[in-house]
């Protein structure tokens, strides 16, 4: 499994430390510290970050996930051709913060008698402006087909990854998010085949009639995985595998919380809303093969 963390994670890291590493200050030096001096030194708190209207604009030839133990160049993927982030409109997404980013690392317990280390990102008032387009996608030279999503909203977060434990591989992640969708737009061979869900909304719960989308008003976090949960049991898992000699893209998401959608469209015909309140999979393991 190629081993790779949130997008906006990395943008986040890159940045921080490229301009504290070019900052000139005269108050700061460097200092030689005895070993016993560094064996004395435990970190107290993370990484506080305010953001202002923060842009980005990213295209990619080709973007691919395979198995660790696959040829870089083999046709066993996942891959996403043509793949543009941006504000959908032909420019940068931005991001912005009311309340500081919050980056840290935080003490799990896998099993008995053992502590792990995972990296935490969370945000109370988080704002952006972002849009995902990709051409066309493949899982093991197949075509599947285009995919649209954004404009995507989400308040707030937090987002949790984890090393895989033992002999495991892949992304272990936990993620709580009051979130929203304008728009998904997949089309599969030719846009007479287009599938949209319009305003796709995700949080812990929904106040308001679920025949009336305007009554709607989120409440919480929806959750992948579980936050407060200990164990490697409580993460979401992501992995491309090789399985009797398949390459098989396998998730395990345990989930809780409510997603509602505005309306579902087809070229034919519109479905209406969507509801499902109070979500709650202690374990999902789903299996997709081309």
């Amino acid at each position: 499994m190629l081993k790779h963390g949130s997008y906006l994670l990395a943008i986040i890291l890159v940045c921080f430390f490229f301009v504290f590493a070019l900052l000139n200050s005269a108050s700061a030096s460097l200092k030689r510290m005895k070993s016993r001096e560094l064996d004395a030194v435990r970190a107290q708190a993370g990484i506080n970050i305010g953001l202002s209207n923060a842009t980005f604009y990213d295209e990619f030839d080709k973007f691919t996930i395979h198995d660790s133990d696959t040829n870089v160049n083999s046709t066993d993927s996942l891959v996403f051709e043509d793949m543009i982030i941006g504000d959908g409109q032909g420019w940068g997404y931005s991001f912005s913060t009311n309340s500081p980013l919050e980056i840290n690392m935080i003490e799990y317990d896998p099993t008995w008698g053992g502590t792990y280390i995972a990296l935490k990102i969370a945000c109370t008032d988080w704002e952006q402006n972002i849009n995902y387009s990709i051409d066309n996608i493949k899982f093991c030279n197949k075509d599947l087909g285009s995919l649209d999503i954004g404009q995507i909203s989400m308040p707030s977060f937090e987002l949790q990854i984890a090393p895989p434990f033992d002999e495991e591989s892949g992304i272990y992640f936990k993620h709580a998010r009051d979130l929203k969708i304008e728009n998904i737009k997949y089309n599969y061979n030719n846009a007479d085949d287009e599938l949209l869900f319009k305003n796709l909304h995700m949080a812990q719960s929904f106040d308001g009639d679920p025949k009336d989308p305007d009554s709607w008003s989120a409440q919480g976090k929806f959750q992948t995985g579980t936050m407060d949960g200990e164990g490697m049991s409580s993460f979401a898992k992501f992995n491309i595998v090789e399985e009797n000699d398949l390459q098989k893209l396998k998730l395990n998401l345990p989930m809780e919380g409510s997603l509602r959608i505005e309306n579902i469209k087809t070229p034919d015909q519109d479905m209406g809303p969507i509801v499902l309140d109070g979500i709650k999979v202690h374990k999902m393991e789903t299996k997709m093969v081309p």
